[in-house]
């Protein structure tokens, strides 16, 4: 009986162990996204600027056609 006892409480300790990993390992996950994107949409030469200052200029853009036909 002490044999059935020991096995539950080592089970609930390897739960406990992994939902911790899990919480410390989503954590990481959500920080480096965050920090991913504000890279990305604060860099000097990213495109979410150079967007931002072409609309204060009021240049317009050009599109880029995807068309294989037109490229010969």
């Amino acid at each position: 009986m002490a044999t059935k006892d020991l096995d539950h409480e080592r089970s609930r300790l390897n739960d406990n162990i992994r939902g911790a990993m899990i919480v410390v390992l989503g954590s990481a996950a959500l920080v480096g996204l965050a920090f991913g994107a504000m890279v990305v949409l604060t860099s000097p030469e990213g495109w979410a600027t150079k967007a931002a200052q072409g609309a204060m200029s009021g240049e317009s853009t050009s599109l880029v056609s995807l068309n294989s036909g037109e490229a010969q």
